[in-house]
């Protein structure tokens, strides 16, 4: 068919143009019908130091778009008797002694991230540790009461599996599902997969829970399984099990997935009947990787109903700022004046002899890059008021007035736990400690998220919002100077690092 062939032209040229903004090294995408693989995209490179390109058959880490495939082993246990989705995670895993301070922690709340339990930590992928260290950080909430997204809460899906049919999660994986290679063993993200293979799953949920060998749920397991059961955090979009689900507008079914390195998101427009793959190395920009799939899908859409193709357009540049003149001033803190100033569809910080043209943070709002190694340390954020008018900055430690000076506040209180503290998780490979305007920060370098410390009793910190499952600690003091830095269980020490 010629439009479709045109079709799969422009959504290589969307790649092309999305590719370089999202910092990644390479990308696959495959697009299916519940009937086959219509066509796929490849550019940049599997591995950039050989030049080894990208190709159909390249597997990449797909993350959390495995939950969806745990889920549904879950549900096909519960048809054969073996789970109860309403009992205790803790009558289904007496090894656990899980603390409940809310209610039991059922199996549907872990599916739908309500459980009230943390994200998790990746104290080893291969190994029921985080599962142990749990019962340190209990649940902040009631179960049902909150969508809070969170890793462990599959880790115990998974052990949940295993305990029920005696047999490993990678293997359960393996046997019922695509025959794929994963490099852990937990149910939260261990799944490696080709854009090709992950359409094929795409195909499952076009067809209504039937594989290529027959079915895999019924009609009313289906339905379960995408649901959707709960709101989340966003705006228009609820949780099945292991599925994001929108139903505004046009119904989408989908879930993006992250791990060390790779990046990848499957979507689903059931009404269209058709799906998009994507699979990608290095980090990978939600809102490039949303910006193709929706491309690709309406592309091919178009081409099977004989319709004009979508014109293919640029992305807009990271350093263009919509809405720059609202931030244009300047800002004083301490002995810091800054100036911003809009130029060319974006903005310039000025600070003495420096101009650097800023650049969009994409996971915040009002949040920038500053690229000069003179201010790459922190990410540039714009305070606004309550009616939403911008009136400071914050850049790290540093605050700064639009209208009047910020002097800097000190408390004494934490001159023992500011610094720079680093981990062997590669999932939070180092925090940064500071205080700003008399109150205690957390850092992230790794995504530049940022969280105020708040005291809470018994030494520990809530970090950000005090109902969310996120407590922190610090500990082993010499000379009256803290050496390490607990998150739920996770250890990070301080670095010789400024």
């Amino acid at each position: 068919m010629a439009g479709l062939e045109e079709a799969f032209d422009r959504i290589g040229a969307v790649v092309e143009h999305h590719l370089p903004l999202t910092h990644g090294a390479g990308l696959a995408l495959a697009v299916t019908d519940d009937h086959d693989t219509l066509g796929a995209v490849v550019r940049g490179f599997a591995d950039v130091a050989s030049g080894r390109a990208v190709r159909p058959e390249t597997r990449f880490q797909i993350g959390s778009i495995s939950k969806s495939w745990a889920a549904l082993c879950v549900l096909q246990e519960e048809a054969k008797g073996t789970l109860d989705l309403d009992v205790s995670i803790n009558e289904i895993l007496p090894w656990l002694e899980l603390p409940e301070p809310y209610g039991p922690i059922t199996m549907h709340a872990l599916l739908t991230h309500t459980s009230g339990l943390m994200i998790g930590v990746e104290h080893a992928p291969w190994s029921r540790i985080d599962a142990l260290r749990a019962r340190d950080v209990p649940a902040t909430m009631e179960p049902g009461e909150r969508f809070w997204y969170s890793n462990l809460a599959y880790k115990l899906v998974g052990f949940a599996l295993e305990d029920v049919t005696g047999m490993p999660i990678h293997d359960i994986l393996t046997e019922r599902l695509i025959g794929t290679w994963q490099p852990s063993n937990t149910a939260d993200g261990s799944i490696v997969s080709t854009a090709p293979d992950l359409a094929a799953y795409g195909r499952v949920v076009l067809n209504g829970g039937r594989g290529g060998q027959g079915e895999l749920l019924d009609a009313d397991q289906f339905a379960r399984w995408i649901g959707p059961h709960v709101a989340t955090d966003e705006d228009a979009w609820r949780y099945g099990y292991g599925w994001d689900v929108s139903t505004a507008g046009r119904r989408v079914i989908r879930h993006s997935g992250g791990t060390i390195g790779f990046t990848g998101l499957l979507e689903i427009w059931p009404d269209e009947g058709i799906a998009v793959a994507i699979t990608m190395n290095g980090g990978g920009s939600q809102e490039a990787k949303d910006a193709i799939a929706t491309y690709a899908l309406s592309a091919v859409s178009s081409a099977l109903r004989g319709e004009t193709l979508p014109p293919v357009e640029h992305p807009p540049a990271l350093d263009a700022v919509a809405g720059a003149q609202d931030l244009a001033g300047s800002y004083v803190g301490g002995e810091r004046a800054w100036e911003l100033d809009p130029q060319d569809g974006g903005l310039v910080l000025r600070a003495g002899p420096l101009a650097v043209r800023l650049e969009r943070w994409e996971a915040e709002p009002d949040t920038f890059a500053v690229p000069h190694p003179a201010f790459d340390r922190y990410l540039l954020r714009a305070v606004r008021d309550d009616s939403g008018v911008v009136v400071g900055l914050t850049h790290g430690p540093a605050a700064l007035g639009r209208d009047g000076t910020v002097e800097p506040a000190v408390d004494p209180r934490w001159t023992a736990h500011t610094g720079f503290y680093r981990s062997n998780d590669p999932w939070g490979a180092a925090v940064r400690i500071y205080e700003r305007g008399g109150s205690l920060y957390a850092m992230w370098p790794d995504d530049g998220a940022e969280f105020e410390l708040a005291a809470l009793d018994d030494a520990w910190f809530a970090v950000g919002d005090p109902r969310a499952p996120r407590r922190a600690r610090f500990a082993d003091p010499i000379d009256g100077v803290f050496q390490s830095f607990d998150l739920n269980g996770g250890i990070a020490y301080r670095s010789f690092e400024g």
